[in-house]
């Protein structure tokens, strides 16, 4: 029998290169900003500075500004 209980409380997120980390919603916002923070709404992958960025549903990206311009340049399905 499982013992979840509900949403979980910490997201985790990609914060560079290889790297995850986990955080409460509030977390991540007092962290990065909102407006740095994009969630992809399904799995894509676009070329970035020469490296192969992959974005996962659901997964949070920490975004800065030559980032997101790229994301919007290649409409990548982030909110």
């Amino acid at each position: 029998m499982s013992d979840y209980t509900g949403a979980p409380t910490s997201i985790p997120h990609a914060a560079g290169l290889g790297q995850l980390q986990e955080l409460t919603a509030a977390q991540l916002t007092t962290k990065y900003g909102a407006g740095n923070i994009k969630t992809p709404t399904k799995n894509f992958s676009i070329n970035y500075k020469g490296q192969h960025l992959v974005g996962y549903k659901n997964i949070p990206i920490v975004c800065d500004a030559p980032l997101l311009a790229a994301l919007a340049a290649a409409g990548a399905p982030v909110v």
